[in-house]
């Protein structure tokens, strides 16, 4: 199986991808080979995810006649024979581009999340949730596009007011977004029509939260990735001040 088994558990669930990928090494992921398929069905089961059987051998059903059967409430992370791709809340995220006649192969079910309670993204202070970052506050799966959620944000309609700036996740990237002076600045440019996954607020930049044990909140929501970025961040903080 190819890395696109990280990608989709990291689009369906919202977990930074590198702690999925911390995870996804344990079972021989690679990030030239990618994944076996059995490697695959232990790291999603790690994750928490409650595994369906696979499908019958033959005739298995196609992709096109699963996803008309689907509950779109839900989120599924499903299988073909040589790729994974997510279906959350009815809405497909395939890169592979799937061909609708392709077999299915494994559908896994991701249960409804909670927010700051099943992500299991984890810093040396403790988990987000327990450190004052507020996890999704809208809701977990808040898809309007990454401009239309900056402007409702700025506006102060999206965020409490107190809070500086957040950090994001779209469907196969993370950035950082800043709030200063009224107006915001991308620490890393998306595309203003991607589609906005999970955020995660990011209190005063400069200033330890209460909780955060004496270290800026930035380090707690995802060390590993943003610590190569902190000089910037703080260059980008201090220059707003």
């Amino acid at each position: 199986m190819s890395d696109c088994v990280p990608y989709a558990i990291h689009i369906a669930t919202g977990v930074a991808l590198e702690a999925i990928i911390s995870q996804a090494e344990k079972y021989g992921w690679h990030p030239q080979l990618g994944m076996q398929a059995v490697a695959g069905w232990c790291l999603i089961r790690n994750m928490g995810f409650q595994v369906t059987p696979m499908t019958a051998p033959e005739p298995r059903a196609t992709v096109k006649q699963l996803l008309s059967s689907l509950d779109k409430s839900k989120t599924h992370i499903i299988s073909v024979d040589d790729h994974w791709f997510t279906v959350r809340q009815g809405e497909v995220f395939d890169k592979g581009g799937t061909h609708p006649r392709t077999q299915v192969r494994h559908v896994f079910e991701v249960g409804q999340l909670q927010p700051d309670s099943t992500l299991f993204i984890q810093s040396g202070a403790g988990s987000c949730g327990t450190n004052g970052n507020a996890l999704n506050s809208q809701s977990p799966f808040d898809r309007k596009c990454v401009d239309d959620f900056a402007r409702n944000w700025l506006a102060g309609s999206t965020c409490h007011r107190h809070q500086r700036s957040v950090y994001w996740t779209s469907d196969d990237h993370r950035f950082v977004l800043m709030k200063h002076h009224g107006h915001t600045d991308y620490v890393d440019r998306v595309r203003g029509s991607t589609r906005c996954g999970t955020y995660y607020a990011l209190y005063d930049l400069t200033k330890p939260h209460p909780g955060a044990l004496g270290k800026p909140c930035i380090w707690l929501v995802e060390g590993r990735w943003l610590a190569s970025h902190w000089t910037e961040l703080s260059r980008a903080v201090s220059a707003a001040q």
